[in-house]
């Protein structure tokens, strides 16, 4: 509504159309782009390790500030349950799951991804300028920041494509670049950030949109 009321007056409104970036929701549009998903099952083996996460961003802290009238106006609970622990994730096999985490709206389960490099990315975009964070860390739930390894790519974006940015040459899998290109694409995101994955095998994952992401140190 407050989108559509300033487009009006000539502004233009960045994330207009990416507006639920909820847990869930991200696994829906990445199985509906043909992209791969970690979305998880109460079946399976019970030795997979799987990831419990809120299905809002950092636990529903912001959402839980609304009032009751603009919780019931976005369809959001009255209440927000919250995970424990200082990382507000938690890394279990899927035996040691009970069934009220898995019926729990509130809360989503992921496969949990990682590989012998401990490596992963996000991906920084604003309009079609895009900086691909390549980072290092072998700690089980991984962060951006602090004094991991990390090396940036410049990128620019054109619909589905990134490509390097101009004197840069970009070492990136392929597979990383057709993922992040995509689903930047037709989430219509235009300015945020994205969590990416990487498994073993070398597939890669869309595991979080972010769009008021904290961008790092000047340095960095």
């Amino acid at each position: 509504e407050f989108a559509r009321q300033v487009s009006q007056r000539g502004v233009v409104v960045l994330n207009c159309l990416a507006r639920d970036i909820r847990k869930r929701t991200v696994q829906v549009c990445c199985e509906a782009y043909g992209l791969p998903s970690v979305s998880a099952s109460a079946d399976g083996s019970h030795d997979e390790l799987l990831i419990v996460k809120t299905d809002l961003n950092s636990g529903g802290s912001r959402e839980q500030l609304l009032s009751a009238d603009q919780k019931a106006r976005f369809n959001l609970p009255q209440s927000f349950g919250r995970l424990k622990g200082p990382s507000g994730y938690f890394v279990k096999r899927r035996g040691d799951l009970d069934g009220d985490i898995w019926n729990d709206a509130d809360l989503v389960v992921e496969r949990y991804l990682t590989n012998s490099l401990g490596r992963f990315f996000r991906v920084y975009v604003a309009a079609n300028a895009i900086v691909i964070s390549e980072a290092y860390d072998h700690i089980q739930v991984k962060r951006m920041g602090g004094d991991i390894r990390r090396h940036n790519h410049w990128l620019w974006r054109q619909g589905d494509n990134l490509h390097a940015f101009s004197g840069n040459v970009s070492d990136l899998p392929p597979k990383l670049l057709r993922t992040a290109g995509v689903f930047l694409h037709r989430f219509e995101l235009d300015f945020g950030a994205l969590d990416i994955v990487e498994s073993e095998t070398g597939e890669f994952h869309v595991v979080d949109v972010n769009k008021t992401p904290w961008w790092g140190s000047e340095h960095q």
